[in-house]
């Protein structure tokens, strides 16, 4: 794989996320994001009516699921053709609005009774002290004993995955896509590079990730005033363990 330069490394996220990537991903779909909505373990401490903040919300496949259980929810995202695609497919009469932002700079002055950060929206950028800023920032603007939801990928299954399958290549509707993965251990991070190829036309994005460990989660969510109740291995909820592919903590702000 091609070394990445020092803007790929810290601004790929501004590049990434446009139609192609709705290309790629577009198996995400509306079902998979419903169940796991709905199978939440928070739903009877969070009340009909109440704020949620829906950090890195794409084209709110989530947002769309916490306005079904009747909360006002604020979609925050740096992408504008995926907010484009969010505020298409929400319905006029739902308690949502989208904002277009970077996630570092969240409003504060608001508290929130859940903010949720899910499908791997954290671990971007470039240094960990970032990363604990963006946390303690989200610390902030949850309200006391209010909920925080943070979905990661597990390094080790992460590792796993990456060693046994480092390249990668798929044909939808007549476009190439081919996909080069690498952990750099140094700085922590899994590293992807997507080329797409469809005719004469070809585009070339990177991804690079932090890969947290638990215990440096943990530590992350502690200094931000939030307690971790229970972590999910998973979307359906199964409990988790060395190997899981995810990381989902639930946290409750204490302070």
């Amino acid at each position: 794989m091609e070394s990445l330069s020092e803007k790929d490394k810290t601004e790929w996220f501004k590049n990434w996320f446009d139609q192609w990537y709705l290309f790629v991903y577009q198996h995400r779909d509306q079902k998979e994001a419903a169940d796991f909505i709905d199978n939440l373990p928070i739903w009877d401490e969070i009340a009909s009516g109440d704020y949620c903040l829906d950090l890195g919300c794409g084209t709110g496949r989530h947002t769309k699921e916490l306005v079904r259980h009747g909360l006002n929810v604020v979609g925050f995202d740096l992408s504008m053709p995926l907010l484009q695609v969010a505020t298409e497919q929400m319905d006029s009469n739902m308690n949502s609005s989208f904002v277009r932002a970077d996630i570092r700079k969240l409003p504060t002055n608001i508290e929130f009774s859940l903010v949720v950060c899910l499908f791997t929206s954290f671990g971007y950028f470039k240094t960990d002290l970032e990363h604990l800023d963006l946390m303690k920032n989200i610390g902030a603007t949850i309200k006391q004993d209010g909920h925080c939801i943070l979905d990661l990928p597990n390094p080790n299954f992460v590792f796993n995955y990456v060693n046994n399958c480092p390249e990668s290549n798929k044909t939808i509707n007549s476009t190439e896509i081919n996909e080069q993965r690498r952990i750099d251990y140094q700085e922590g991070r899994v590293v992807k590079k997507i080329s797409i190829v469809k005719e004469s036309m070809k585009k070339t994005y990177f991804e690079s990730v932090r890969l947290f460990k638990n215990k440096e989660i943990m530590e992350l969510l502690r200094q931000s005033s939030i307690s971790s109740s229970q972590i999910w291995g998973d979307y359906d909820g199964s409990p988790y363990h060395v190997n899981s592919p995810r990381m989902i903590h639930f946290g409750i702000k204490i302070g």
